[in-house]
């Protein structure tokens, strides 16, 4: 008989104590999981469809097909075909894409603290090199097929970080403008979470590499070389440049280097909820808000959009817009150079720029 008890992906079910129940491979909670599942109902219930009968109290599946191993059969039954480019484009692999998607979004609600991240991608990891050796694709044990599964998750996870963070910066000046209009919104704090989590990621994976024996991927090389760039790359200024871009009113330019700490930046294209009551150059008028370590400036950004008033005026840059109105001395050089890289403009003249961006425009 052979003994599969140990074989990366092998689900062995102890049938008259479901405390002995593991899946060779899985995490602490995944066996958690396994255990509560195989105490529930029969035993026919809880094993899949291409068990392999081992004793009488034990069950041992492979989730491949059903059938007794053999002498005669034993290479054929693990025979391994090979490693699909990418472990991710299958329907097990969307299905992962949608969980760490809802991971990092309940993350950054606050559904969730750091070490739950971290826990989190190595049970993805750990599932994964189940699934790849259940379909027979690897034996768990193959160094190159593992850096594979450990590079391709933690790409997904990180770029779902960048997103949910990026997102919950936006999400956060939504509740700040109160349905004020279209607005942006930035804060550097968001930047460092998403920093802290890529950390807390990288973290998981290396210790994974070292459990099981393989390299640790280049961690560098795999976000300068991502195709998951449709939404901007692999850090939270990109993903937030994009963002801003589906909003049509503000954008970034070279925003690559951290943020200052304590640092935020609100623009709403129109100052006031009813600007009916105002007169046509007092409506045209947006609104930004800088925040610098508990200071706070505001300004009105004097957009003309009728002729009547002169020279239009329809974009303009945050640095300038503030030293208009205050003495550069109040401002921390660091503030204004980040300033320096922001324009806010109105709605028409950012559906100009679309325009443009569509024939390779770029600000």
């Amino acid at each position: 008989m052979v003994d599969l008890s140990n074989m990366v992906g092998t689900m062995v079910v102890g049938v008259a104590d479901s405390r002995n129940s593991y899946i060779a491979g899985a995490s602490d909670r995944q066996n958690e999981e396994f255990q509560k599942n195989t105490g529930k109902g029969s035993v026919k219930d809880v094993i899949p469809e291409g068990s392999l009968v081992i004793t009488e109290d034990m069950y041992e599946s492979m989730g491949i097909r059903k059938e007794v191993i053999t002498s005669e059969n034993y290479n054929d039954f693990f025979k391994i075909s090979k490693m699909p480019a990418n472990c991710l484009t299958d329907q097990n692999g969307k299905e992962l894409m949608n969980q760490s998607n809802k991971l990092m979004h309940n993350y950054y609600a606050g559904g969730m603290d750091k070490e739950d991240v971290k826990a989190s991608i190595i049970e993805a990891c750990k599932a994964m090199r189940i699934y790849q050796a259940q379909s027979r694709h690897t034996t768990g044990n193959n160094k190159e097929n593992n850096l594979q599964i450990l590079s391709q998750i933690y790409e997904l996870f990180q770029k779902q970080n960048v997103r949910a963070a990026a997102y919950a910066c936006f999400k956060k000046g939504d509740e700040i403008a109160q349905n004020n209009g279209k607005n942006v919104y930035y804060d550097s704090s968001f930047y460092y979470e998403s920093e802290e989590i890529r950390e807390c990621l990288q973290a998981g994976i290396r210790e994974l590499a070292q459990e099981w024996g393989t390299d640790v991927p280049d961690f560098e090389e795999i976000e300068e070389n991502t195709l998951l760039i449709l939404d901007g790359k692999m850090d939270f200024n990109s993903c937030w440049e994009w963002q801003a871009w589906q909003r049509g009113i503000s954008s970034v330019k070279g925003y690559e280097g951290a943020p200052p700490r304590d640092f935020s930046f609100f623009y709403q294209s129109g100052k006031y909820t009813d600007p009916e009551k105002y007169s046509a150059l007092e409506r045209q008028k947006g609104f930004v808000q800088v925040t610098y370590q508990g200071k706070v400036w505001e300004v009105d950004v004097p957009f003309n959009n009728s002729l009547v008033f002169g020279e239009i005026k329809e974009i303009f840059n945050v640095r300038d817009l503030l030293l208009d109105y205050f003495r550069e001395e109040e401002f921390d050089p660091e503030l204004l150079a980040y300033l320096g890289k922001f324009d806010v403009y109105t709605r028409w003249h950012g559906s100009k720029l679309w325009a443009q961006m569509q024939n390779g425009y770029r600000p």
